[in-house]
C-alpha cells in the first residue's frame, strides 16, 4: 500500500503524481517489470495460472509503483502463457522420442509410483522446453507414451 511519504515514479510525491495513470503509462511503466519476471527461471516454472499469477505478486521490486502492479503482473502472466503455448506447439512430432528419452531419465527410473513419474515427465518436458511449465495435457500424454513403451520393451515379441 502507498503511503503519502512514498516516493513514486522519478522521485515525487505521491500528492504531486496524479492519481490515474492512462493505459499506455501503465504499460510503459509495468514493462520492466514484465521482463524481469519472464526472465526468471522459477516464473517460468510456474504453472499456467494462479500458480504463476501469485509467484508474480509475491516476486515485484518492493519499490514498484502500486497502480503498475496489476498492469505488471496480468500482462506477464499472459505473455508467459503464449511463449509456453508456442514452445509446446509442435510437442507431438516429438513424444515418441521423449517418451523413449524419460524411461532412460534417471529421475523417472527411481520415481516408485505414478504420481511421482507424472511429476518427474513434468519436470523432464520443463526441461525440454526450456524451462517453460507444460501444458497438463503435454505432460499425461508423454507419461502415457512411456508408459506404453515400457510395457511393450517388457513384453516379449511373439513369432508365429
Amino acid at each position: 500500500m502507498l503511503t503519502a511519504n512514498h516516493h513514486g515514479v522519478n522521485g515525487e510525491d505521491d500528492e504531486n503524481r496524479p492519481r490515474w495513470l492512462s493505459e499506455s503509462e501503465r504499460e510503459e511503466l509495468a514493462e520492466p517489470t514484465v521482463q524481469v519476471l519472464l526472465a526468471m527461471p522459477q516464473f517460468r516454472a510456474e504453472k499456467p495460472g494462479g500458480g504463476r499469477y501469485r509467484f508474480a505478486q509475491q516476486h515485484l521490486p518492493a519499490d514498484l509503483d502500486g497502480r503498475v502492479t496489476h498492469a505488471a503482473v496480468r500482462p506477464a502472466c499472459d505473455r508467459a502463457d503464449e511463449v509456453a503455448g508456442q514452445r509446446y506447439t509442435d510437442i507431438d512430432e516429438h513424444y515418441e522420442q521423449l517418451a523413449a528419452d524419460l524411461l532412460a531419465d534417471p529421475a523417472y527410473q527411481r520415481a516408485g509410483s505414478a504420481a511421482a513419474r507424472k511429476q518427474a515427465a513434468e519436470r523432464f518436458l520443463a526441461a525440454w522446453a526450456d524451462g517453460w511449465a507444460p501444458p497438463m495435457v503435454a505432460r499425461e500424454e508423454l507419461y502415457a507414451r512411456a508408459q506404453r513403451l515400457a510395457k511393450a520393451a517388457a513384453r516379449p515379441s511373439a513369432l508365429y
